[in-house]
């Protein structure tokens, strides 16, 4: 009998009322249920457990267990071994038509699926060929021919084999004891599938399976009773958009606390888990939340394992400078994390220059555990000139990878999530001398083979074997996979990530038969899938996910990625979009803290006036500025003085290092006027790719060619300028002045003025270069008309103070692509010294901008001496694209 319904219609609960009553009965010999996975096996063990039904072992298999059982002679290629198989196909004899895509991403994953598919369909080549009209889908067929050919010489039974005969043995020699069969789980069986539920149903005295709405077709040919009415309850959904996908996690920890039920009755369901799997474990590992990942993950993603595996990478690849410094930021690197290793790391990104290993290793003189660290690497450089049996090449890379690894100090006392990170890190690395085997078995013992052939082999079964699970705890929030999800109810359920292509996944076409080539085949009785049935699978996905909730659904998607690209809502979610809930900002100070936005306005230590006075004795106008945009970024640059990561070298001609450059440029130039400006210019530049160790490139060459472009466009004017001798002007003039405010300690205010100009009448104009273009100027005189910007006004104070000029104007210029001018020039000097879009203003009027400079720089010094460090940026946008400390104040754009 199939048990056909959609989700919640009480399918699995028969199975189990079943199982349960021919336990107790003590029939547990004549029954069996087998399901899809272990981890499903697992789970219904669990539940029946619960019902205080004691289950022996035999009675709830997988079905590859199952099969095992009755096919012990046959030996089914793993998946590492098929992946294998299929890469060294491709290395000996490329086909024309795959040469130019061999080295594309995802190209032999998705070769190696579409052959997985065929086989599970029951299809050898010749079944495909009349299908075949293009070169490229001869020349699948003939790579296909190959490996099935290469599976069975060297003993593999091609996939499904072992099914067909499971179900050949059954009807020869039929169940034995059992009597009963029971399935669950299963979507659309695979040819050889089919033939095992049919010998299962015609040799069984009761056979039950369960199966989705519209699937019992796939079947055998058996009395089906249809389930319509939905037994579980089915709680109204809470539509949850968040700003980005961090935020949507934040925000679901910030729920699954504020609920106060136990963490077992809440479940996370994922259909990307590559995308949120990160982010779930550092989000609710920072909320304090315990969980258990059921979703599916392969060795190779354990940190211990990542990082042997990028060790041996670095070896292969004759230690490229960029992977080793990556290692020294890995936990289980016996140098890394350490203060020692980030200076190390800071010290040579700095002075990168592509000369590798020897550079890098002359650098660690004053960093000794980084030096050992190398040394020891150093030692296996030799490994990439040598030939060796795989068996060798696996001894050794087990033996290295223990010795260049920092195991965790096991001490008495220790929390439990450390316990268990422990005992999952045991197992990922006996998972890794098992990967290192089975790679060596790969190959044929009586070679020897280089170790870059070997690592390849490597990391095929590193990615192809799953992580062994060695987490117990029952009270946990279990984050599952969409296709764990089947079998789970709980109280409380979070469906993430629901925008377009991620829930649901849009199949694409076939890189070899197109969609139109499937549907033929299916219609001449091929059991394939087409792209119609891969849009149906992924809403019978999006049902079961949804059915999982007895007592609340929440259903959530984020509004952007975190680059800040639009994402579109999934069309699965049927309330209007104008009622969909908006996630409020989350920010943990503590573990369960208290999920109200927290003010943490100030630094609240003992002594915080003292030390900041002590620290802060001084201002520049341009550090003002930057407490004006963010009072934690100030804290951050000059109160912690912390130093942003160095940028990789092809990198660092950037934006800010032009700017630096084009005011060293001027400055020269205005001391010396009559050498021309793009010698200078070149000078500089040469001075500062030296001391920035910076490789010529073409992004090298273009920036020098944009910067002359627009300095010599400038020089020109000015050169009209001089020739006037309208005023006399000052280059890079230092100026600083004491404050006395009335109620507060004194500070000084020190800084460089680009430029300066003295004019009849003792009137001063204060000039300040930005290598910015008119957009960016638009902003600045913005800015500045909203007294965020004091630095012209606090020069003019300085002028005044110090050399008694008058005030008569402030001007930003801006060099980038043409001179853009914007200021506010007093109207005592007359209306030809306005340039550009500046503004005229009456002299009250510029003395009011002094005068509020004054006041918003006292203010902001105030309250830097008394630990204002808020994170409150005063616009979001440059947090999205430039701030180096987004990742400290989690502030989110």
């Amino acid at each position: 009998m199939l048990l056909a319904g959609p989700p919640g219609t009480g399918k699995t609960h028969f199975v189990l009322e079943a199982v349960e009553s021919a336990v107790l009965e003590g029939r547990d010999r004549e029954i069996v249920l087998v399901v899809p996975t272990a981890s499903m096996a697992e789970h219904l063990i669990h539940t029946l457990a619960r019902r205080d039904a004691a289950l022996p072992t035999h009675v709830i298999r997988t079905i590859t267990t199952y099969v095992e059982e009755l096919t012990p002679e046959l030996r089914e290629a793993e998946p590492a071994v098929e992946s294998w198989l299929v890469d060294r196909l491709l290395q000996q004899a490329p086909h024309p038509a795959f040469r130019e895509v061999l080295s594309r991403d995802g190209f032999r994953e998705h070769l190696l699926a579409t052959m997985r598919e065929f086989m599970a369909a029951g299809c050898r080549p010749a079944d495909l060929k009349p299908f075949a009209k293009r070169s490229h889908q001869f020349a699948f067929l003939a790579l296909f021919e190959n490996f099935q050919a290469l599976l069975e010489e060297n003993g593999y039974a091609v996939h499904g084999e072992k099914l067909l005969q499971a179900a050949e043995r059954i009807r020869a020699e039929g169940l034995g004891e059992v009597r009963e069969v029971y399935l669950d789980g299963f979507f659309q069986p695979s040819v050889g599938e089919s033939a095992l539920f049919s010998s299962l149903a015609q040799n069984a005295e009761r056979f039950v399976a369960t199966v989705p709405t519209d699937v019992e077709a796939m079947y055998t040919k058996l009395p089906v009773k249809r389930l319509k009415t939905v037994h579980r309850p089915r709680p109204t959904p809470e539509v949850v958009k968040a700003r980005d996908p961090e935020h949507e996690v934040e925000d679901i920890a910030r729920r699954i606390l504020e609920t106060k039920r136990p963490f077992h009755e809440c479940g996370v369901v994922v259909r990307t888990p590559e995308v949120y799997r990160p982010l779930i474990e550092t989000v609710f590992e920072r909320f304090g939340i315990p969980f258990r990942m059921r979703a599916a993950t392969s060795l190779g993603q354990h940190g211990a394992v990542a990082y042997i595996r990028q060790l041996l990478r670095s070896i292969a690849g004759g230690f490229d400078e960029k992977d080793l410094l990556a290692l020294l930021g890995q936990q289980w690197c016996p140098a890394g994390l350490t203060k020692e290793a980030d200076e190390y790391d800071f010290q040579v990104r700095k002075k990168l220059t592509g000369d590798g290993f020897d550079f890098l290793l002359r650098q660690a003189d004053r960093f000794p555990r980084v030096q050992d660290f190398l040394k020891r690497l150093e030692a296996l450089s030799s490994w990439s000139r040598e030939r060796q049996p795989a068996s060798v090449w696996a001894r050794r890379v087990c033996e290295s990878g223990q010795r260049l690894l920092r195991l965790p100090q096991i001490t008495d006392g220790l929390p439990m999530p450390r316990v268990l990170d422990m005992r999952m890190a045991a197992r990922a690395l006996q998972g890794f001398e098992q990967a290192a085997a089975q790679a060596a078995e790969l190959c044929p013992e009586s070679e020897q083979v280089d170790f870059a052939d070997y690592f390849r082999g490597l990391t095929t079964s590193l990615d192809n074997a799953p992580l062994p699970v060695g987490d117990g705890r029952r009270n946990v929030v279990n984050v599952l996979s969409v296709y764990e999800a089947r079998q789970w109810e709980l109280p409380v359920v979070f469906v993430c990530g629901l925008i377009e292509n991620q829930f649901p996944r849009h199949p694409t076409q076939n890189l070899f038969f197109s969609d139109a080539n499937f549907r033929r085949m299916k219609g001449q009785g091929i059991p394939v899938r087409t792209l119609a049935d891969r849009e149906k699978e992924e809403r019978l996905l999006f049902d079961i996910a949804t059915t999982r909730a007895t007592d609340s659904l929440v259903l959530t998607y984020p509004e952007s990625d975190e680059g800040g690209r639009v994402n579109i809502r999934s069309f699965f979610i049927e309330t209007p979009k104008d009622e969909d809930t908006n996630a409020p900002g989350v920010r943990v100070k503590e573990t369960l803290a208290d999920f109200q936005e927290p003010h943490q306005e100030r630094l609240r230590v003992e002594g915080v006036k003292e030390s900041m006075l002590a620290l802060h004795g001084h201002f520049q106008p341009s550090a003002v500025e930057t407490y004006l945009k963010c009072p934690f970024l100030f804290f951050g640059q000059h109160s912690l003085q912390l130093e942003g990561f160095p940028e990789d070298p092809e990198w660092r001609i950037n934006n800010l290092l032009a700017g630096t450059m084009v005011h060293e440029t001027l400055r020269r130039w205005g001391h010396s006027p009559e050498t021309p400006i793009a010698d200078v210019l070149a000078e500089v530049f040469e001075d500062t790719c030296q001391r920035e160790s910076i490789q010529g490139s073409f992004r090298t060459a273009l920036m020098f060619n944009n910067l002359r472009a627009d300095l010599e466009a400038f020089a020109h004017e000015e050169e009209k300028r001089l020739g006037s001798g309208a005023s006399e002007r000052f280059f890079e003039t230092p100026v600083g002045f004491i404050e006395e405010p009335e109620d507060g300690e004194p500070f000084q205010v020190r800084g460089r003025i680009d430029r300066y100009e003295l004019l009849e009448e003792n009137l001063a104009l204060v000039v300040d270069y930005k290598y910015t273009g008119k957009t960016g100027m638009d902003k600045l005189a913005a800015a500045h008309e909203e007294g965020r910007l004091v630095q012209g006004a606090l020069y003019l104070i300085g002028l005044e103070q110090v050399i008694g000029v008058k005030p008569a104007g402030i001007r930003y210029w801006g060099l980038r692509g043409g001179i853009t001018r914007v200021g506010w020039i007093s109207d005592e000097l007359g209306g030809e010294m306005v340039e550009g879009r500046e503004r005229m203003v009456p002299p009250e009027e510029l003395r009011a901008m002094l005068e509020r400079a004054r006041e918003t720089t006292t203010l902001a010094v105030e309250e830097i001496r008394n630990g204002r460090m808020e994170a409150d940026p005063y616009d979001l946008e440059p947090c999205r694209r430039n701030c180096e400390f987004r990742d400290v104040c989690r502030i989110r754009p």
